[in-house]
């Protein structure tokens, strides 16, 4: 077939040698086959499109990972599915196939992939990136297993001096990249056989280039060098003074480079017009804004907002939201109308149950979305100030209730806030008590409220019933240990369906718990995260953007990062690391704040 391409492009044209074997070989180049011709003992390489056809006694399928077996297929293209659509019933012009088509397809190579196989089929994943992150194995391995088509499962480790598997000498070039990770922390003994690899290597002449490569990879440091006063003043301070959120003064302690990336250098990815978390979040901010702003007009409070209410304003409010966002996203496909759906089916159970939890409370909305100034001194030449919005502010008297809406489940946490992780609620309530606006304030609670909109508990569902609302679900955060305050916050205190994860003992009293402080607490913590403010901006300031990211509970700012192709952080190179939070527990911080009055009144 290759002969007769080269005649029909050549025509009746007379070529010499140097042209025919110039065309010749071009072709061979560009020459693929959708079979490869047997042999008696062979391994065929090929992907699912192509090799769907073919049979063979053992079947391996390697990075069977999620969104990778089978094949995410993801809208894209200049045209949105909507649009080809609209295109094709107006005109019958087809741009390509259409989204589910693809899907389909996709799913069937990869049955067809698991069927190929008479004797037997192996399915692999690594466990974790490159960089260290874990994985996720496609959603037909649980199947499979669930299924009991598994007879055994093993679990591959990384090559070591102390390691038994020696598969991985089976290719000499393969082992040799190894061998740095290998013999980083140590050199091998002599009768080590990664020390006789490295010989063999070492006497071969054309290994030993690879070999000195290799070796080359241990002097290898990844670190972020201070930046000059000066310079960091120009990024982070550009009109002279630091002004910014306590947001991200907490991004930079998750992790400085990522700080100095996106901040300093102003570093994004391409908007992608694909609708993100923070688009949701945007929307029942909003959302939520915008119906307390409206019951205010009518000189309402939630607490008397009727389902009337609550079914017109949410309506009107989604109607003109939802065009708004992404340019009009939420109408693209009917993926973005079902989102939209529950984005709107969320707003409305939201509105519901803070109109549910202020009937039963004697406090009132004072503010939504109140902006603040807080100015921080280090009590000599330099200050800066945070700017921020809260959410919600909530007043019974002198006591305060501070509030921030997440979409997240965000837990409060005394470690983290001692940590320097989480000093949103606590700077909030910091810019309220330096405010001439508030004198006296009692901090009565500063919480979280979920926007989730799936708090639903199956614990105790009723015959024929629908699960019943875990109010609890819907807050966390920290409350003033005052059992006549919490009451007032919420008259269903105690009870299976208070908002408050709080329990009252027989007599009247509160049961320990790690979310009640007293006022003396509050104002410790006021002094720690005051402190802790100061001590992230001095750093900042001084231009120290180390590579060392947060790992708490398991989690770091890594897993979402996109700056990872700039900072080639690797937690297994030497000298560089994860900064791992090692906090007292949450009881026994609270029993070092107890210990901070009790000195105090002393």
């Amino acid at each position: 077939s290759l002969l007769e391409e080269v005649v029909h492009v050549a025509g009746n044209d007379p070529l010499d040698v140097d042209q025919f074997l110039s065309i010749f070989e071009d072709g061979l180049s560009a020459l693929t086959y959708s079979t490869i011709p047997p042999s008696l003992d062979h391994v065929t390489v090929t992907g699912m499109d192509r090799g769907y056809a073919m049979e063979a006694k053992v079947v391996f399928v390697p990075g069977a990972l999620e969104g990778e077996f089978p094949k995410r297929i993801e809208e894209g293209g200049f045209f949105t599915e909507l649009e080809k659509q609209q295109i094709y019933k107006n005109s019958q012009l087809l741009f390509g196939n259409w989204l589910m088509d693809m899907v389909h397809q996709e799913q069937f190579y990869a049955y067809l992939a698991l069927t190929r196989g008479s004797d037997g089929l192996y399915l692999s994943y690594p466990a974790l990136t490159s960089d260290g992150q874990e994985t996720s194995p496609s959603y037909l391995v649980s199947q499979l297993a669930h299924l009991g088509y598994f007879s055994e499962k093993k679990e591959v480790h990384n090559a070591s001096l102390q390691g038994a598997d020696r598969s991985f000498f089976s290719n000499p070039k393969q082992a040799l990249s190894l061998l740095p990770s290998v013999i980083r922390d140590t050199l091998p003994p002599a009768h080590s056989p990664w020390t006789a690899l490295a010989s063999w290597a070492w006497t071969e002449p054309t290994e030993k280039p690879q070999l000195l490569k290799k070796l080359a990879s241990l002097d290898y440091t990844n670190e972020a060098v201070m930046l000059p006063k000066d310079l960091a003043a120009q990024l982070f301070k550009p009109g002279g003074r630091f002004f910014s959120s306590v947001t991200k003064l907490e991004n930079y302690r998750n992790c400085p480079y990522q700080y100095y990336l996106q901040y300093g250098l102003g570093l994004s990815e391409r908007d992608d017009g694909k609708l993100n978390v923070m688009d949701m979040g945007n929307y029942l901010h909003a959302g939520l804004h915008q119906f307390g702003s409206a019951l205010k007009r009518h000189a309402k409070d939630w607490k008397d907002a009727t389902d009337e209410d609550i079914t017109q304003i949410s309506d009107t409010i989604a109607s003109h939201l939802a065009p708004k966002i992404k340019f009009g996203i939420l109408s693209s496909d009917g993926a973005s109308r079902y989102t939209e759906r529950n984005l709107k089916n969320t707003f409305r159970q939201t509105l519901t149950d803070l109109r549910s939890w202020s009937q039963r409370s004697h406090f009132h909305t004072d503010a939504l979305e109140k902006e603040f100034l807080l100015h921080i001194s280090d009590g000599n030449t330099d200050s800066f100030t945070l700017k921020g919005k809260i959410d919600r502010i909530d007043r019974c008297g002198e006591a305060a209730a501070i509030f921030d809406y997440k979409t997240g489940r965000t837990r409060a946490s005394l470690q983290e806030i001692v940590s320097g992780l989480k000093l949103q609620l606590l700077t909030y309530l910091l810019a309220l008590s330096e405010n001439n606006d508030h004198p006296g304030l009692l901090p009565a609670a500063l919480m979280y409220i979920y926007l989730s909109g799936d708090v639903k508990s199956t614990a105790s569902v009723p015959p024929g019933g629908e699960p019943a609302i875990s109010k609890k679900d819907m807050t966390s955060g920290f409350l003033l240990q005052d059992t006549t305050v919490l009451k007032d916050l919420d008259s269903a205190l105690g009870e299976d369906d208070s908002y408050l994860s709080v329990r009252l003992k027989k007599d009247g009293g509160l049961y320990s718990n790690t979310s009640l402080l007293t006022e003396e607490d509050f104002q410790f913590l006021l002094t720690i995260v005051k402190k802790k403010l100061l001590s992230l901006y001095t750093e900042m300031s001084q231009g120290q953007i180390p590579i060392r990211p947060v790992r708490y509970k398991g989690a770091s700012p890594c897993t979402y990062c996109p700056y990872h192709p700039i900072c080639r952080f690797d937690p297994n190179l030497a000298g560089e690391g994860y900064e791992y939070i090692h906090m007292p527990s949450d009881s026994e911080l609270k029993k070092q704040l107890k210990e901070l009055a009790e000195k105090e009144d002393s």
